[in-house]
């Protein structure tokens, strides 16, 4: 949560409205952990970092003004956050390939990502990691976001 916390703050500082007050909050992260799909980053038995993993689909993804570039199942990276005092330690790029090394084993061919167009750190870490950028998706049906897809095979 301390980590999250940072992330709405530098968020906001930066007028990106993507994280809110409100959201994401412990009930969100509660059900993270029951779904069995929050994944930790540690440096030094030190939690520097965090992400969700989403094996199901996202419902949000249905419907997309622009084209998946893969129709078949697909991981989805939610809710990443990186403490910033570590933010040069690669732990966000660590995270993503432990996730597509995980899917791939899995059998899954892609994983989706969606952002804020104003968050331009997470844009650059997107394509600079292979992303394409797929169109907007609508998060909670308001909540405009970049939607990307990276083929893993």
């Amino acid at each position: 949560i301390e980590i999250v916390d940072k992330a709405k703050s530098y968020m906001k500082e930066n007028k990106i409205n993507q994280w809110t007050d409100d959201y994401p909050n412990d009930d969100v992260f509660l059900t993270d952990l029951k779904e069995n799909r929050l994944y930790v980053a540690e440096i030094d038995k030190k939690i520097v970092g965090m992400a969700v993993l989403v094996l199901d689909g996202d419902e949000d993804y249905n419907n997309i003004d622009g084209k998946w570039l893969f129709d078949g199942k697909y991981g989805v990276i939610h809710r990443i956050a990186v403490n910033p005092d570590y933010k040069s330690q690669n732990v966000a790029k660590n995270l993503l390939d432990f996730f597509e090394n995980k899917l791939i084993n899995l059998g899954y061919n892609t994983i989706r990502v969606d952002t804020h167009k104003d968050n331009k750190s997470m844009l650059r870490f997107i394509e600079k990691n292979g992303f394409q950028k797929c169109g907007i998706v609508y998060i909670r049906k308001t909540d405009e976001r970049i939607a990307f897809e990276k083929l893993l095979k």
